[in-house]
Order: C-alpha cells, then sequence, then structure tokens
C-alpha cells in the first residue's frame, strides 16, 4: 500500500447529557494531545481514511461524520517521518473531520494512544499543541450548534 500525499484528523465527540463531550487521545512517545490522525492510502479518499483510521485506531466505525471546512498543512516529517514525494514536498494538506460517537461505545484506543481524556470543547481547546487542531476544534463547535439546530 502506498501513502497519498494527504493526512488527515479526526475529532471524535459525543453528546452526554445534551453536551458535546470530546475524547481527546494523547499520543504515545510524543505525549501530544490530538485527535486521531493517520494518512491515506492508495488512492482513497480523505473520508475513506478517515473511517479507516478512525476504526484502526479506536475500535469504533463512525456513524455520523463531517467533514469540516478546516484544512491545515502538516509537515510531512512530522507526519510521516521521512519524505516519501521528494524534499520539494515538505508539507500535505490535513483535511479534518468530526465523527459523532454514541454515548454508550466502547472505544479501544491503540498502543499509538497512551491515554486519552474526556472533555468539554472549552477543556480540550487548551490540549492540543498545534494551532491546526484548535482551528480543528472551532470548527467542530461551529457545526455541532448547526446539527443541534437543524
Amino acid at each position: 500500500m502506498s501513502r497519498t500525499p494527504f493526512q488527515v484528523l479526526v475529532l471524535l465527540r459525543r453528546l452526554d447529557a445534551g453536551q458535546t463531550e470530546y475524547l481527546a487521545p494523547k499520543r504515545s512517545g510524543t505525549g501530544v494531545w490530538q485527535g486521531i490522525a493517520g494518512g491515506g492510502k492508495n488512492d482513497g479518499s480523505p473520508r475513506e481514511a478517515t473511517a479507516r483510521e478512525t476504526l484502526e485506531k479506536t475500535g469504533i466505525a463512525t456513524e455520523k461524520l463531517a467533514a469540516l471546512q478546516s484544512v491545515s498543512m502538516a509537515p510531512v516529517l512530522g507526519v510521516a517521518g521521512c519524505y516519501q514525494r521528494g524534499d520539494f514536498v515538505p508539507e500535505i494538506p490535513e483535511h479534518v473531520f468530526c465523527a459523532d460517537i454514541d454515548a454508550n461505545a466502547n472505544v479501544r484506543f491503540s498502543e499509538e494512544h497512551a491515554d486519552y481524556r474526556r472533555s468539554s470543547a472549552r477543556e480540550a481547546f487548551d490540549l492540543p499543541e498545534r494551532e491546526s487542531s484548535r482551528k480543528a476544534l472551532r470548527a467542530s463547535e461551529l457545526v455541532a450548534r448547526l446539527w443541534r439546530l437543524g
């Protein structure tokens, strides 16, 4: 399988007692708090990569998945660990999605994650180091409000 030139970031959220709660995973090794992240495979789309990465890294099949209008550029070395398409491609697009999961879902994070935290949007906003993750959380909250209104 070859990696496609994009990254996905998936924010997991669930509705608990009428409040949006985020499941914020903490990466093993780096200790960085971020959503589920991964790359595309072969000719798959960002949406397909999102569903696959979420299932692989949490054991959950996404039921309600929204593409957020939040795309940032991610450094290739930070994502893949090496330049896979030559050093003239230092960044790749990172497409962001949010996945609503059942409040009673049994989340089983993979070995890529050392821990996770359940948090409100305000608490989750303070966890990630990357501005693109905070931007994604803002977009996710806008989508959540629209879904509640609709």
